[in-house]
């Protein structure tokens, strides 16, 4: 009887294993066999022999997946680079009390990027669209990108956001609201920072108006409100110092 020695074999194999899991990029894993697909972080992930160990950068198409593990293969596919923290990401949506159908809708159905600020607050990119929520209990608030109207009736985007309902209302509101709109002219008389000739008011971030203050100075002078705002909160109002005419015009009758 003849005895082969498989150790140099299944040590080319380790090694092979050992360099897809070096590449961060390799988000999903697979049995060449079995090939249900896994998060790469999902425990069943030890139990794939190394001969028939894969892995692979995207969902692939048509195969199953992990019963325990697809909730944070999905939020993998809407972090981008961010993936050193996906377990803060599964936190967030969990604390929010987004269901795994959502989760699908939102980066499967709809590609939908996401970003995470701090522990309550996450941006998210719909279609071209920014829209962020500030996580309440376990409901959220909307915000949606604030923007201006130009000469040519185009939509110029700013960096700051406006709150869409003051209330708190469900991950599924949320979700159908981001979703479903769509952005016409309509849009002027209910949306934040439309028209810098009408409303003569402008949201910037804390961070937007330390760089830019000069330039904020001048529109001050120029009879404009700045709002100032920390993670989607208006945390100031700067005004123009004017004397109001009746009041002048009563001192000096005084």
């Amino acid at each position: 009887m003849e005895i082969y020695n498989n150790s140099h074999e299944v040590s080319q194999a380790a090694r092979k294993r050992a360099s897809k899991l070096s590449d961060p990029r390799n988000g999903y894993v697979y049995s060449t066999i079995e090939r249900i697909i896994h998060d790469r972080t999902c425990k069943r992930v030890s139990r794939i022999s190394d001969d028939c160990f894969e892995m692979s950068k995207k969902l692939v198409p048509g195969m199953p997946m992990c019963n325990l593990c697809r909730r944070k293969a999905w939020i993998r596919l809407g972090m981008g680079d961010d993936t050193k923290y996906i377990d803060a990401y599964d936190r967030f949506f969990r604390e929010a009390y987004v269901s795994n159908d959502l989760l699908q809708r939102l980066f499967v159905d709809n590609d939908v990027k996401v970003k995470i600020q701090d522990i309550t607050h996450m941006t998210f990119d719909v279609n071209g669209e920014k829209w962020m929520w500030e996580r309440v209990d376990k409901k959220v608030v909307l915000y949606h990108n604030s923007y201006e109207i130009s000469d040519v009736g185009t939509r110029v985007m700013r960096k700051s956001f406006h709150k869409q309902k003051e209330t708190p209302i469900s991950a599924q509101s949320a979700v159908n609201k981001m979703l479903n709109y769509t952005w016409d002219r309509s849009h002027q008389s209910n949306d934040t920072m439309v028209n810098e000739n009408k409303s003569r008011m402008r949201k910037v971030t804390v961070t937007e108006f330390r760089k830019h203050f000069g330039q904020y100075l001048g529109m001050i002078q120029n009879g404009e409100t700045v709002i100032i705002t920390k993670y989607g909160k208006d945390i100031a109002k700067v005004i123009p110092f004017q004397t109001n005419q009746k009041q002048k015009r009563q001192r000096e009758r005084g």
